[in-house]
């Protein structure tokens, strides 16, 4: 009997001509990605070593969490034209702003007390579908709002609530300030088209793009999310109850209400910050201040008319930065602006001869609306800080150390100094700080702990996890090893104690 030969082998062992090899070659050289696939795909022999006690199949996860992954990409947001200018904010928040953040107390209703109402009503808004009515929220996120009025609950076809269940957010928006809903699906061997939402952009999660949360989406899954270029906070839709509405109350008149009918409701989680918040101490916050009283100066300079000359006071800027210096005021006038002391300017600042005012654009660049907000919350963490009784040039690491050296006897001074520890630690800066770092795999976050403001395992802890060992601990060791080393020093079990003959008898019994 003969055996067959098989043709792969047989012609394996055949030398190839120099024309066949120079095709194989140019094939090879052609097609990089599929001879990669090719020797991902290939099966490897497994094989098992007793003395390999390295279990290196342990940490490839952290190989894998190392590994760069893309990024999601950045939404394109346009803001209101009154937020680009910064003329719905205040240059500087006063205590009463700071202790009720984005939290104004509501003027109630006296007793009895008659008011105007009047309901209103969206033309065309029933009998619109689904498809009609994301393509009409499409077409008005396109148009841009350019007036204050264009920002009141009164306008516009549908309105969304968002109800925040974080009950200290690292960052707010102001007012005017623009947000996209963004659904994020991580899709397990489908597509996108069999999800279908209410409002917002899809985004397909894929394996090589970093999650956009802490938390991990699995596959056939999907999360939902307000996104901005501030913080990015998953969402869930509530439905509204049919007895809920709308008030709407204008400003400065207490006589008349506007009733309106919500779109929707929208619960929102824990914010996690794409900016970080400046230490109150740092060198980003005296760059703001500079940055933003010159901005100020220059649309003061601005709003005069062009035919008349162009001056200012200096009270008018005195009023809006009351925590600012005579003397600071008058460093950023000189940048710009003379002094007159006689004529018909006499006591106003006017526009140096052959200064040309930055255009609306630089203005914006120089403060953008996230650099207030930025701001504002870093006075939000200070002023709760005072209101401790905590100041913020106190070191969180002075105050760590001590804690963790035991240098602090009084169990009453103890007890206080944890207290201390923790609020400096969950500062606004500190968190945004840890986040930042923990999303870049640059340190790792305790997750549980006093940084769950409610306290039920709902919400991540921020604060960061300390990478070295406890250093009581250590000297506790330390102390250990001093000690059973003592307790062999000067006894009969020293072998410095015995003589020449004593130390043979013992070497030979040992072997």
């Amino acid at each position: 009997a003969t055996t067959p030969s098989l043709p792969s082998s047989s012609s394996s062992s055949q030398p190839q001509s120099q024309p066949d090899q120079e095709a194989a070659e140019t094939v090879k050289s052609e097609n990089p990605d599929e001879q990669q696939i090719e020797q991902l795909e290939r099966p490897k022999p497994f094989l098992y070593d007793a003395f390999n006690l390295s279990i290196d199949e342990l940490y490839s996860i952290t190989r894998a969490a190392n590994t760069k992954k893309q990024k999601p990409t950045k939404t394109e947001i346009t803001h209101a034209i009154p937020a680009l200018k910064l003329s719905l904010v205040k240059p500087l928040l006063d205590v009463a702003d700071l202790r009720n953040f984005h939290r104004p107390r509501a003027k109630l209703f006296k007793p009895n007390e008659k008011v105007k109402g009047t309901i209103l009503r969206i033309k065309g808004q029933r009998h619109q579908t689904k498809q009609q009515m994301m393509q009409e929220q499409e077409r008005r996120s396109l148009t841009t709002f350019k007036k204050k009025k264009d920002l009141s609950g009164k306008e516009g076809d549908t309105i969304f609530l968002f109800e925040y269940t974080d009950e200290q957010p690292i960052l707010l928006m102001n007012v005017g300030m623009a947000s996209k809903i963004i659904n994020y699906i991580k899709v397990d061997g489908g597509t996108t088209s069999q999800y279908s939402f209410e409002a917002g952009e899809t985004v397909q999660l894929t394996p090589n793009m970093q999650n956009p949360f802490l938390g991990d989406v699995q596959p056939g899954k999907y999360i939902r999310s307000l996104d901005n270029q501030l913080f990015r906070v998953p969402i869930a839709r509530h439905e509204p109850k049919k007895t809920d509405f709308l008030l709407i109350r204008p400003l400065g008149d207490n006589k008349r209400v506007f009733i309106r009918e919500i779109s929707g409701l929208y619960c929102t989680g824990q914010v996690q910050p794409l900016q970080e918040v400046h230490n109150p101490t740092s060198k980003s916050v005296k760059n703001y201040i500079k940055n933003r009283l010159q901005t100020y100066i220059y649309r003061l300079f601005k709003r005069e008319k062009i035919d008349a000359q162009r001056r200012i006071r200096i009270n008018d800027i005195q009023a809006a930065f009351p925590g600012q210096s005579e003397t600071s005021i008058r460093k950023r006038l000189k940048d710009c602006a003379d002094f007159q002391r006689g004529g018909d300017d006499s006591g106003w600042w006017t526009l140096k001869e052959g200064i040309t005012l930055p255009k609306e654009e630089d203005l914006r660049k120089m403060v953008s609306p996230e650099d207030v907000c930025v701001y504002e919350s870093m006075q939000v963490g200070v002023q709760r800080l005072a209101d401790l009784g905590i100041s913020t040039s106190l070191s969180l690491t002075l105050v760590s150390l001590a804690l963790e050296q035991d240098k602090i006897k009084d169990e009453k001074i103890k007890a206080a100094a944890k207290i201390l520890e923790e609020e400096l630690l969950l500062a606004p800066w500190n968190l945004s700080q840890n986040f930042s770092q923990a999303i870049e795999y640059k340190t790792f976050l305790q997750l549980t702990g006093a940084g769950d403001l409610p306290g039920k395992g709902d919400f991540f802890n921020f604060i960061k996890q300390p990478q070295k060992p406890h250093p009581q601990k250590r000297t506790k060791e330390k102390k250990e090893t001093i000690s059973s080393k003592a307790s062999v020093t000067g006894t009969d079990a020293d072998l410095r104690k015995l003589s020449l003959e004593e130390s043979r008898r013992v070497l030979l019994s040992l072997g």
